[in-house]
């Protein structure tokens, strides 16, 4: 689509005014937590039993006492004042089952099948509360009916501990039976900060002088807090001092606290003689095992903020031509911050578009900052032909549906040479001016600009009703739709399968408001007034998750679409970000800033929350405003150590930031997508 350079300066006042209003106050008061008692379920995992027992017989080490833990673990949740629950390993699979309870607790679960592991990951996405202790859950079942690894099932460099474990966001090293090890407790977190105090102790250290096991893993994103820190290790596992031994994680809308090590051995109603070990401070492991636990179902109760759930899969590769046969090089990685596990595919197509070869390699997982090549070999049998072959290369993800794709290609001709480079594969673009009033009162169009060859289907439904429009087609083309329809929101879709998809919100007559998920915000209104200036389509069908904080790709997208004025001038792709990839509904617009100056390419943090120093950056870059002064101290917490401060404070100078009655600026706070509604909403 052609870009319209000509577009009045002002767009840059509309771009300042909504953004430094997005820096404005807001704050959100938690409700009053129920005083009926939390339900605690423990797992009563008979299959883990089965293991431990070995039954049936398999070769791995045995004699767990996974029963005498698990009923360790049911009699402090009793002792501690909350309302047991008992769950089977059928409960696991149970959705409206886990909904029951406040939080769930794998005293040693280690074993877990897959629909079992991927409800309770569902679960904790959604807003549950977990909380495993050591090696939960390792193993499972085959289609043989015998004991398994999920590290050999999905190749360990995704998930260590099965597809729960991509929750669990840590990257396992080493799982050995260690002769000693020290546990010590870091301050600085909730859960460790009310433990200490309710002990009224300012440090303590677990102390395990016996054999035990010991799982040893890092965290691969800022998703993960450590509270525990291992110590006085010794032997071949002294390397690992220093590495985390339990973590409070974030993930979607849930929480969990993981724990590397048996806590549950440090209960005097378990192990009397190991829980009146002194942990420092005239305190013994028994009594900071109670408070870190009581601390760990408090923290996981409270009220939590959203985390982007975005595991991202990318491929790319280098062709090799020669007369008679094509070689490929394919790489995959994960881009950002969650590790994939999917299957990599390569294809050769003729130059008159038949197959040639295909090869595919199940089980591919990468963890974030990991790296995976395949050499893929296509001999012609002969010599090739004469024409344009195409080099396509696929990596499809997100386990066990493998429902998402990445996609490179390279078109190649016979002895081309060596190390000819893929290339992302072509997007599509999609020309709504003609369909802002579709439906109402006869129709309208639609423009689609897609690759040669690249299918593509329209269709349009009213809210809470069927499809009652499709309209396929191939490469470039037009939809047209001409009839009458009903007042209510409808959504039209432009689906180009694995290119992605792009989405509407059409408004008719007097309808019923489109988010069902708004009624008593605040800033009703405001969401309602982006809704129609086509800033906002949501966050779902029908929903805007007002309580959710802004991702980097949310902001972006609200404001280009506040400076393009109801247009979408879109791009077409040029990858100026490694972490967008094409066909995404927030790659248009933010290749768009960048061709308009406001952003400069390179690697966004794609999922990441909005930080105010963050959005003082982009503004400052849109401004163009350079005229940077020396240090003032404005804000209390921004300082000539922060890479910001030039921006901030210039930004204040010229209106556009402010801080808090306090004397701060909070350049690290975040906003919701309702306090992000009305910021922009104000400003515009």
């Amino acid at each position: 689509m052609v870009h319209n350079s000509n577009r009045s300066t002002n767009r840059w006042v509309t771009l300042v005014l909504a953004a430094s209003l997005l820096l404005g106050l807001f704050v959100a008061t938690a409700p009053e937590s129920d005083a009926a008692p939390l339900k605690v379920a423990v797992m009563d995992s008979q299959s883990s039993k089965n293991y431990g027992n070995g039954i049936p017989p398999h070769p791995y080490s045995q004699g767990y006492d996974i029963l005498g833990r698990e009923n360790a673990m049911k009699t402090w949740v009793q002792n501690a004042g909350y309302d047991l629950v008992v769950f089977t390993d059928a409960d696991l699979e149970n959705r409206s089952t886990l909904d029951t309870v406040d939080v769930l607790i794998l005293p040693w679960t280690v074993a877990m099948n897959q629909n079992a592991q991927m409800t309770v990951r569902k679960w904790v996405e959604d807003g549950g509360r977990l909380m495993p202790i050591l090696a939960a859950p390792r193993f499972f079942l085959n289609d043989q009916g015998e004991w398994d690894l999920w590290i050999w099932e999905m190749n360990h460099e995704s998930w260590e501990w099965g597809p729960i474990s991509q929750a669990y966001q840590m990257m396992f090293l080493n799982d050995p039976v260690i002769s000693q090890f020290d546990a010590v407790v870091e301050p600085g977190h909730p859960i460790t900060d009310d433990a200490l105090a309710s002990l009224g102790v300012s440090s303590a250290t677990f102390v395990q002088p016996n054999a035990a096991g010991a799982e040893f893993a890092y965290p691969y994103n800022d998703n993960v807090t450590s509270l525990l820190t291992y110590d006085n290790l010794i032997g071949f596992e002294s390397q690992y001092n220093g590495l985390s031994a339990a973590q409070a994680v974030e993930y979607g809308h849930g929480r969990i606290v993981y724990w590397d090590i048996q806590a549950v051995d440090f209960l005097p109603h378990y192990n009397y003689n190991l829980s009146i070990l002194s942990a420092g401070a005239g305190i013994d492991n028994g009594d900071l095992v109670d408070a870190m636990f009581t601390a760990s179902i408090d923290w996981l109760t409270a009220p939590s903020t959203y985390v982007p759930v975005l595991p991202q899969g990318l491929t790319y590769g280098e062709v090799d031509v020669y007369q008679d046969a094509i070689y490929v090089r394919q790489y995959v990685e994960a881009a950002g911050d969650w590790p994939v596990l999917g299957q990599a595919i390569a294809r050769v197509y003729r130059p008159n578009g038949s197959l040639m070869l295909e090869h595919v390699k199940p089980e591919v997982g990468v963890q974030p900052g990991g790296q995976r090549m395949y050499s893929w070999s296509f001999p012609s049998g002969g010599t090739l032909e004469d024409g344009t072959y195409r080099v396509e290369i696929v990596y499809t993800y997100t386990y066990p549906d493998y429902d998402e794709q990445n996609v490179a290609e390279a078109f190649v001709v016979r002895g081309q040479g060596t190390n000819i480079p893929t290339v992302p594969a072509q997007s599509f673009d999609v020309d709504w001016s003609g369909f802002s009033q579709i439906l109402h009162p006869t129709g309208g169009s639609l423009g689609i600009d897609a690759p040669s060859g690249a299918s593509w289907t329209v269709t349009i439904q009213r809210r809470g009703e069927p499809v009652f429009f499709t309209s396929p087609g191939t490469g470039d083309g037009s939809v047209f739709w001409s009839g009458s329809a009903l007042d209510g929101p409808y959504l039209v879709t432009a689906d180009f399968g694995a290119l992605g998809s792009e989405q509407r919100f059409i408004q008719v007559g007097d309808y019923e408001w489109p988010f069902v998920d708004d009624e008593g915000t605040w800033a009703r209104v405001e969401i309602e007034d982006m809704f129609e200036r086509g800033i906002t389509y949501g966050c779902g069908w029908s929903t805007y998750c007002p309580d959710r904080l802004l991702t980097r790709e949310e902001v972006l997208t609200f404001i280009a679409r506040a400076v393009a004025d109801g247009e979408t001038p879109w791009p077409s792709y040029q990858g100026y970000y490694t972490d967008v990839p094409p066909g995404q509904w927030y790659t248009g617009p933010i290749e768009y800033l960048v061709e308009e100056g406001v952003l400069p390419g390179g690697t966004l943090g794609q999922g990441f929350l909005v930080e105010r120093a963050w959005v003082v950056d982009v503004v400052m870059n849109a401004v163009g405003d350079t005229n940077y002064g020396p240090y003032q101290g404005y804000f209390t917490d921004v300082t000539e150590s922060d890479w910001f401060w030039r921006k901030i404070e210039r930004a204040y100078e010229l209106g556009i930031a402010r801080g808090y009655p306090d004397g701060t600026f909070r350049p690290y706070g975040q906003l919701t997508r309702e306090a992000g509604a009305a910021f922009l909403m104000r400003g515009l």
